[in-house]
């Protein structure tokens, strides 16, 4: 939709590298100022235009930059741009893919036309006083018998000549959803274990031997009372546990510490099959008249189920922490000058270097290596713009390995050397970045970590 008019004002634009404001534009295109400025807003937002104020006039010039639109077609986030009216301005492939749509279905149209049940999970934003804000919603929906789940964010956009639209960005969190719901499935389920888990009690004199025990103790261990009377307790319990330090069961200060002798202690203990279990062990005295211990009590209770569970819980915890805590995958992008155009907050984490300090210019040649020089992207950003391809010299130059071309992206595993990169592997992709002409825009590259490259 508007492709006509459009490329029309790129044309114009092109042949006018000074650039032209909106009467310039209206007069040599035959146009109302109007319909200019609309589609002037238009390709603004899509990154195609730049705009620059001289005074009170308004000068349109064709973008130098990355468009925005190529950003939006990279990231792994559903787009949608909107007018103040609720119109489709724009949106990315991702979310053409996921809705089943194409542009000509979604372009003009009003968002409340568009046939997606994600559309309908985000209409009532619309109508709940939610015109004047940004907001975020979380939402849920099924399709063919499987959960899907969204952060949407919404926001002003102001545009240069109408009034302010939206900006809608959805991010599909299905993977972190599906990890918490596991994750309380399971503290559900080794909660309901804790409760059933059964104790047992034995007497130990102050030495450590057994001189009683209750019959719940051979239903936990399958020992018969010739097994265990008279037998110290140490004789069950395994080597490496701290339980069999005298310090915490046999120590007389220890027995008549309150703040101590009350404490479940966890324990390795062995059955009469030799296997060792995870027994929670609470010790306390038996005194005499005069207040000294004469004996020792032991509630035994088996948390081994329990343990594994704890275990387990603590793997999906750090399996979660890993999800939601994840930063996003490094990446920087440069333009056909090789400047850094953008620098993601995931590459500001890996260098330790904040975008501010790096956007508009080359530093990424000094960051990632000891002495400067040009990084796969830049090759494969002038090897696009000369039509040439790589060469061995360029491979080993970057130190390369398992590098892979094809059709404007390329992929290695390289090893770095910048201060803050120093003795590091990562696997790598660049890709180059075209506009809707398929003239090359820029080139970006992704940096992955070897340990979670999944080739």
């Amino acid at each position: 939709m508007y492709t006509k008019e459009c490329s029309q004002i790129d044309s114009l634009l092109k042949d006018n590298p000074r650039g032209l404001n909106i009467r310039q534009i209206s007069q040599k295109l035959s146009m109302n100022r109007i319909t200019v400025a609309k589609y002037l807003d238009l390709m603004t937002v899509e990154g195609k235009l730049e705009l620059i104020l001289f005074g009170k006039s308004k000068v349109y010039f064709r973008a130098r930059n990355v468009p925005a639109r190529s950003l939006t077609e990279y990231t792994s986030n559903l787009i949608l741009i909107l007018d103040n009216e609720h119109h489709v301005v724009m949106c990315n492939p991702r979310f053409l893919d996921f809705a089943g749509l194409s542009e000509k279905d979604t372009i003009g149209a009003s968002i409340s036309e568009i046939p997606c049940d994600l559309i309908e999970k985000i209409m009532p934003l619309f109508g709940q006083g939610y015109e004047q804000t940004e907001k975020m919603l979380e939402i849920s929906l099924k399709r063919y018998n499987h959960s899907y789940y969204f952060l949407i964010k919404i926001a002003r956009m102001e545009f240069v000549e109408n009034p302010a639209g939206w900006e809608i960005v959805i991010e599909d969190i299905t993977k972190r959803k599906v990890a918490e719901i596991e994750l309380i499935q399971s503290e559900q389920k080794y909660r309901a274990l804790v409760e059933q888990v059964s104790e047992a009690f034995v007497t130990v004199d102050l030495k450590g031997t057994i001189k009683s025990y209750k019959k719940t103790v051979r239903d936990l261990t399958d020992f018969t009372e010739d097994d265990i009377i008279n037998h110290n307790i140490r004789e069950f319990i395994l080597p490496e546990s701290s339980i069999d330090n005298p310090v915490f069961l046999f120590n007389t200060k220890y027995l008549m510490d309150p703040r101590k002798n009350h404490v479940p202690i966890p324990c390795q203990m062995k059955n009469k099959n030799g296997v060792y279990r995870w027994y929670e062990l609470t010790i306390s005295p038996d005194v005499d008249t005069q207040n000294r211990p004469r004996a020792i009590f032991i509630a035994m209770r088996d948390i081994h189920e329990l343990k594994k569970a704890q275990d387990a819980i603590k793997s999906r915890e750090q399996v979660l922490d890993a999800i939601v805590n994840r930063f996003e995958i490094p990446q920087f992008g440069i333009g056909p000058d090789h400047i850094i155009l953008f620098w993601n907050a995931g590459m500001e984490h890996l260098t330790g270097i904040p975008a501010k300090k790096v956007l508009g210019t080359k530093d990424h040649e000094e960051i990632l290596y000891a002495q400067k020089k040009p990084c796969l992207v830049d090759f494969l950003l002038e090897n696009e713009l000369t039509r040439k391809k790589f060469n061995n010299e360029q491979v080993r130059q970057l130190n390369l390995s398992q590098f892979k071309f094809n059709a404007g992206e390329c992929s290695a595993i390289e090893h770095f050397d910048g201060r803050n990169l120093a003795g590091n592997s990562y696997f790598v992709k660049a890709a180059i970045l075209e506009d809707a002409e398929e003239e090359v825009t820029g080139a970006v590259q992704q940096f992955i970590e070897l340990a979670k490259y999944v080739p």
